[in-house]
């Protein structure tokens, strides 16, 4: 036998004339090269062979080349190699041809091609043929012309399941969901893949609820129903339901562990997606494959588990995996995003072909990770090696150029998106607006902002009110935040923007109005979290929180760590600690009040420091003095969850204001009076005495009267009131009674005490 080598430089058998004459090896040699395991370089080496045979008319060695295209995902590739045979060899297409070519033509892009195809089935007689006229119909369902694909159906003498269900697939594909309940409900012979293709309409929609109920409703089921309801609870944000239906499948395959793991990603679940990949690796009869990896590996990129996603990586090499340019871009993104941008530097560079995708990750990872000029770099390297980039490529570089203040490259590409055949969209446009906002040209960022064809979203709302806030321009911010309320487009974290630049620039007033309408509208700020992996556990820690098993230990050392950010006078970072962290401070103990009443230490040095700078400091009227010690009170009564600190009276305050404009220009004193009122004035509110008492006494006085008032004639109908019923209600109305009772007789002494201090004055 002769003999043949497989090799980039020589991919030729030394023996064409025995391959020629022996077809049945050849046929078996191109499809061994076509398998996925082979990929694109197997392809490659086998349409090099196919095209030295000087014959090339075989009906089934030509069949196996076009079907080796397109198993490959090369639609092109096989459309050409279909007309190259038609047009230079004696070539005949078989019904076979035909299946196979429909599948290449299953798009929009391919939609020409498609109705020529179709053309050319007709010519030839095979539209009387059930399985070609069902891939036709097929065809042009995924192409989205139910019209034609109804019409193709119309003609068809003779049907089966599988046409039905190929009419139920475009209708749904089209979500035109009562056709495809139409042809389903006239469908004679009902199979399961033809209830997978409805389930799969109602999936689409979100109507999970006839769904559920046509899966009940099955006869058999098999793992792609199963895998299907998963799905569809997944994308429809009931990821508990998808739980559900996956602990309590017979049989999973790997289709049904990838959908749920993706799902959980999807919910921004990451542990959970994580934790059920280690449940895959104990099984014995599946491995994760590309999508399970692809699936799992933005999880690692959310927790930030840089040790865990190394695991991943040397799995994937184990598996040999590392070939697949979706992986290695996912791998790019991992490494980029755990905050290691040199191993996703190594990655990408031992990509040997590489794709936009691949540029993309690696141009996104050097923004995020502080290197805009290296990624502006990238890009021009990716254009000089002639790559064409895309939307999403602009995305990063205009990011890199926002995080790394490169204003003259930003404006550059924006205007050079066009010679790429992109049109700027909203994103675009809000990378270079964000962009001028941090270099502080609010003017320029507006005017970008107002001629661009889009409508303002939010994540623009917020670029630009972060601008105003640094810049401290109020009249911009308060024009936006107009044009944001008309749209609907202010989230919370722009409504806390607009606060703190009111409270900035000591607008007291239009803060509280601000803060009552927050209220009234329910917005609420998003507890931060971050996350830290230590031995191969991610640990979360959410703002606020005193859930942590290790809180005992944790929250000293974050004490230490703020005393320490107080130390180096970083008032930024304390500021926003006052709200968010001063609850967890000594395992969420924290009392700003010592045994006696007056305020520890500690509390002391924050209160003097971020909140006097920021409240007290600039105040030039007694409103503002009274209004700025009512928002530090608030913030007291805020932070601390179950405790209440009386504010003081109206005249001491303004006593304490008199002192304080006293001290004139000396910083210190003025200080010093703030601390020494703080001291002698703030006092934790305790339960009153009167309360207490009647709290105690009232129960058994309800019994005794109860039973006594039972024995009159005239209140014997008490005896119809449960006791559980009678002495609640009694105790809870004299509690209210003795509480109003001190209010008015406190307000009255109050008021005494006043014009008493009003008189000697």
């Amino acid at each position: 036998m002769a003999e043949f080598s497989i090799t980039p430089s020589n991919t030729c058998f030394h023996s064409t004339q025995y391959l020629d004459s022996n077809l049945n090896i050849l046929t078996k040699f191109i499809a061994a090269c076509s398998s996925p395991s082979s990929a694109s370089l197997g392809i490659r080496h086998a349409r090099q062979v196919f095209d030295q045979i000087p014959q090339r008319n075989d009906s089934f060695l030509c069949n196996v080349t076009i079907k080796s295209h397109i198993d490959n995902h090369q639609f092109t590739d096989a459309l050409i190699l279909f007309r190259d045979l038609r047009r230079m060899t004696q070539f005949v297409p078989d019904n076979y041809t035909y299946l196979f070519m429909t599948k290449s033509c299953g798009s929009d892009l391919y939609n020409w091609e498609g109705r020529q195809l179709h053309s050319h089935v007709i010519r030839t007689g095979f539209g009387l043929d059930l399985f070609v006229s069902t891939s036709i119909v097929d065809m042009y369902g995924k192409m989205c012309d139910m019209v034609s694909a109804r019409k193709v159906f119309d003609e068809m003498s003779v049907r089966n399941a599988v046409s039905w269900t190929a009419m139920v697939c475009g209708f749904a594909r089209v979500e035109d969901i009562d056709n495809a309940w139409k042809y389903f409900d006239e469908m004679p012979g009902k199979d399961v893949s033809a209830y997978n293709a409805i389930i799969g309409a109602f999936v689409k929609v979100g109507d999970m609820n006839s769904a559920r109920s046509l899966f009940n409703a099955m006869p058999e089921r098999n793992v792609i129903s199963w895998t299907s309801m998963i799905s569809g609870f997944c994308e429809n944000d009931d990821i508990e339901s998808a739980r559900l239906f996956f602990d309590s499948m017979p049989r999973k395959s790997l289709v049904s562990w990838n959908a749920m793991i993706s799902g959980y990603c999807q919910n921004k679940q990451p542990r959970e997606a994580v934790k059920l990949f280690r449940e895959l690796q104990l099984n014995a009869v599946l491995e994760a494959d590309e999508v399970t990896i692809i699936s799992i590996l933005p999880a690692v990129a959310e927790l930030g588990a840089l040790d865990f996603g190394c695991w991943v990586h040397q799995y994937v090499k184990r598996k040999r995996l590392d070939k697949s340019i979706k992986i290695c871009t996912s791998l790019i993104d991992m490494y980029a995003k755990c905050g290691d941008i040199d191993k996703a530097r190594r990655v990408f560079e031992e990509i040997p072909e590489k794709a936009t995708s691949c540029w993309n990750a690696i141009i996104n990872g050097l923004a995020v990770n502080g290197k805009g000029r290296e990624a502006v770099d990238e890009f021009e390297n990716m254009i000089y090696r002639g790559y064409t980039p895309n939307a999403i490529t602009m995305i990063g570089v205009l990011s890199a150029c926002s995080h790394s203040g490169l204003v003259e490259e930003g404006k550059k590409w924006l205007n050079a998106m066009e010679s790429f055949g992109l049109a700027p969209t909203i994103e675009h446009y809000g990378c270079v607006i964000d962009l001028l906002c941090r270099i502080g040209s609010l003017e320029e960022a507006e005017k970008l902002l107002e001629s661009m064809p889009y409508e303002a979203n939010e994540v623009v709302i917020s670029s630009f009110l972060s601008g105003c806030v640094n810049r401290k321009d109020l009249p911009k911010a308060v024009r936006i935040l107009k044009r944001a309320v008309k749209k609907n487009l202010l989230n919370a974290g722009n409504y806390i923007l607009l606060r703190n630049l009111y409270a900035m620039e000591r607008k007291w007033i239009d803060m509280r109005e601000l803060k009552g309408y927050m209220r009234t509208i329910g917005v609420k700020k998003e507890a931060g979290c971050s996350a830290i992996e230590a031995d191969g556990m991610v640990c979360e820690f959410m703002s606020g929180s005193i859930m942590h098993p290790h809180q005992e230990n944790i929250l000293p050392v974050l004490k230490q760590l703020q005393m320490h950010m107080k130390k180096i006078n970083d008032e930024n970072m304390l500021e926003s600690c006052i709200a968010e962290k001063v609850a967890v401070w000594n395992g969420g103990k924290l009392d700003i009040t010592t045994l006696a009443g007056s305020p520890t230490t500690q509390m002391v040095n924050l209160i003097t420091g971020s909140l006097y700078n920021s409240f007290i400091k600039e105040t030039s009227e007694f409103s503002q003095f009274d209004t700025a010690f009512l928002d530090i009170y608030n913030t007291f009564n805020s932070a601390l969850p179950g405790k209440h600190y009386d504010v003081p009276s109206n005249q001491e305050i303004k006593k304490c204001y008199e002192e304080w404009t006293a001290a004139g220009d000396n910083a210190e004193k003025k200080k010093q009076i703030f601390v020494d009122f703080i001291r002698r004035t703030v006092s934790l509110n305790k339960p009153q005495k009167m309360t207490l008492i009647t709290g105690l006494v009232t129960p058994p006085a309800a019994m005794v009267a109860k039973k006594a008032g039972e024995r009159v004639p005239a209140l014997k109908i008490i005896k119809v009131v449960p006791d559980v019923l009678f002495v609640p209600t009694v105790t809870f109305l004299a509690i209210i009674s003795a509480q109003v009772s001190r209010n008015v007789l406190h307000r009255r002494m109050i008021r005494r005490n006043e014009q008493r201090g009003e008189q000697n004055i």
